[in-house]
This record gives C-alpha cells, structure tokens and sequence, in this order.
C-alpha cells in the first residue's frame, strides 16, 4: 500500500505548522475588529485579515493535495484543514452575515490550534499556558459576542474570564449556542486549574515521592536478601542431611556380611 505521505511532502507540511498557526492565532483580533465596529481604518485592517487567514488556509490545502501520493487518505486524515476551506470562505460568511449564528464558522478556522493546545496541557508546555488561556478568553469573548445579541465583545470577555476561572458573572447565556461555548470555556479553564495545581504542588510532592521511593527500593533489598539468606540456610541444611545420610548408609553398607 501506498503511504499517504512521503519525505518530501511531510517537510513540506512541516514548513507549513508555524504560519498556520500565527494564521489561526489572527481569526481573534479579525473577529474583535469585526465585532466591536470600531471603523476605519480597523474595519478595512478586519477584512484583509479574514481573507487573508483564509487564504493561508486556502494555500495549504491546495498545496499538500497537490504534493501528497494519496490525496483521498490525506483528506479523510486531515478533515480539520478541509473544513476550514470549505465553510469558511470570507466571500460565503458576508453573504450570510444576517444569520447571526453562521458567523460563528470563522471560529472554525481556530481549530487549527489544537496541536498548539496539545502541547500547552503537558508539563513542558506549562509556560505558555497563559498565552493559552489568553486565546481561549479572546475566542469565547468573540463567539459569545457573536452568539447572543445583547452582548458586547467587553461583556463577552468579562464573561470568558469568569467563566474560566469558575467564578461566574451575572451574564448568562441565552441560546443554545452561547450555552454550548460556555460549556467549552469551563472546560477549558478546569483543564489549566489542573495543569496549574499539579505544577505547583509537583516540587512538593517530588521529594516526598523520592523518598517514598528509595524506601520502597530498600524495603526489596532487604526482602531479597532475606529470601536469599533463607535459601543459602535450607540449601546447607539439606547438603547436610543428605551427606549424614550417606554417611549412614555407607556404615550400614560397611556391617552387611558381605556375599561371595
């Protein structure tokens, strides 16, 4: 069978991560831009961003069906940069600007971040949790906004920041899509209370667990060295008996009236 990929498409691919990761990091400011009408020149500066991110989106696709052995395996393997492509295109999300809802697709172009957000729930990954959490509050502010009518993007940051950090605000979601993005925001930020807690209170319990650890090591040793001491006393022991056994019988043999 075919690899889907080869050398020369996986570097290709490879070139690629970091510009589609700064183009999915900018559908954030887009949509702030767009949703707090700020007017010119942010308002031009908001649409050459959404199709420019988009574009980005558009070149990579294109780029990697062209260059890959199995174009069918590598879309069914890659839905994500698909997606994007097709149910984003900034000319679609203008013609149907009036459903509120449907602006919410842009959103779909941060998915494009998930091996960015991969990485951030590890420990080594711990340093840029707060550029993390900063994303996550700037992409539910934005989808909050754009999900219920009455709020603001301010209001939807405030409420992204609350919800986070459990807190809770008196700003409460209204439509099944804003519930939805809520669930999402709490999630998200239990995930960063618990990579927070366990990286605080990991050189606590670190040095406790070494020590629980060599405990445990010297605790084996010592069971070993028992269970060996014992067998090395049943093994003497034994060569013993059977060496008096001999003994015993080479004298029976010795008193025997010998036949001839």
């Amino acid at each position: 069978m075919t690899a889907f990929v080869d050398a020369r498409s996986e570097r290709i691919a490879k070139r690629f991560e970091v510009p589609m990761l700064i183009a999915a990091v900018l559908v954030i400011p887009t949509i702030i831009i767009e949703g707090t009408e700020a007017g010119e020149p942010l308002e031009t500066l908001g649409v050459v961003l959404n199709y420019a991110t988009w574009a980005a989106f558009l070149v990579e696709a294109v780029v990697m069906l062209w260059v890959v052995p199995d174009k069918w395996r590598w879309v069914r393997k890659h839905p994500i940069e698909i997606i994007v492509v097709v149910l984003t295109p900034p000319f679609l999300l203008t013609a149907l600007a009036s459903i509120r809802v449907l602006r919410l697709l842009r959103l779909l172009r941060l998915l494009r971040l998930a091996p960015l957000m991969r990485r951030l729930f590890t420990r080594q990954g711990l340093r840029y949790t707060a550029l993390g959490a900063l994303l996550t509050a700037l992409a539910g502010a934005a989808a909050f906004h754009q999900a219920e009518a009455n709020v603001s993007f301010a209001n939807g940051l405030y409420w992204a920041l609350t919800t986070m950090s459990t807190v809770g605000s008196n700003i409460q979601p209204a439509t099944t899509t804003g519930k939805i993005v809520a669930v999402i925001i709490m999630l998200v930020g239990l995930s960063f209370v618990a990579l927070l807690t366990g990286a605080i209170t990991e050189p606590l319990i670190r040095p406790r667990a070494a020590r629980a650890a060599q405990q445990a090591a010297a605790q084996r040793a010592d069971l070993d060295a028992r269970a060996q001491a014992q067998r090395e006393q049943v093994e003497r022991e034994t060569l013993a008996a059977i060496r008096e056994l001999a003994t015993r019988v080479a004298e029976v043999e010795r008193r025997l009236p010998s036949t001839q």
